[in-house]
């Protein structure tokens, strides 16, 4: 499968908020199907990257939680990759925000659109450091090595990106360890990981499906926790 957790949003992407309280069960693993011949994780450990190249070097002088001096009305994260090898109509770089640095449902609502945006981006640049910026996740960990491995061997996605339809706000029950979900509807287009010579190497089929992100506020801002299928 093509890494699951990634998610997309349009450019113009309106939230539609509605505050309702969450009654799911726990939730489940976000995990996709798709036809194979690759072996592609199904999402995010820890960087295994052991060198950084200029293109992931960001403009930013600050740690990813703090705001950079001046008080800028969005900014890059530290180690964000600004240049895009795979960018398609749609792949817009993400920025963070000063309502992300708010804790309150509007800054939580835009970490989660920094994090949608995160990683479209990491189709776009095939690296994992976009939504790592902004996810502590064990899903958002496990799918490194297929960013990783993508750029090391020329492997990248095509197609297959995901478009927000909705965006609902459900308060968090207390086990889950996060204030607020954010329930996004997408739709995946079909896609292909393909290797450098353009070789299809597996396949993502069509489909929609309803998303759960646990945000969780650390501090000094809003992270996602989880990310799950509702």
């Amino acid at each position: 499968m093509l890494s699951p957790r990634v998610l997309a949003v349009p450019v113009a992407l309106t939230f539609v908020l509605s505050s309702v309280g969450c009654t799911r069960s726990d939730a489940k693993a976000n995990h996709s199907s798709a036809t194979d011949t690759a072996s592609v994780p199904s999402s995010t450990t820890s960087s295994m990257r052991t060198s950084t190249s200029p293109a992931e070097t960001s403009t930013a002088a600050v740690p990813i939680d703090q705001i950079p001096p001046g008080h800028p009305a969005s900014w890059v994260p530290a180690g964000v990759p600004t240049t895009a090898p795979y960018r398609e109509p749609g792949d817009t770089l993400p920025k963070f925000t000063l309502a992300m640095f708010v804790n309150n449902q509007a800054g939580a609502l835009a970490a989660a659109h920094y994090y949608l945006e995160a990683r479209r981006w990491a189709y776009a640049t095939m690296s994992a450091t976009p939504f790592l910026a902004i996810c502590d996740s064990s899903g958002c960990k496990m799918d490194v090595p297929f960013y990783t491995d993508g750029r090391s061997t020329g492997r990248h996605v095509v197609g297959a990106r995901r478009v927000a339809s909705g965006v609902r706000i459900l308060a968090a029950p207390e086990r889950i360890h996060a204030e607020w979900i954010i329930q996004v509807t997408v739709t995946i287009a079909r896609g292909n990981l393909v290797d450098k010579q353009g070789k299809v190497l597996k396949t993502q089929v069509p489909r929609t499906e309803i998303t759960h992100l646990h945000l969780a506020w650390k501090t000094k801002m809003w992270r996602v926790v989880a990310d799950a299928l509702a």
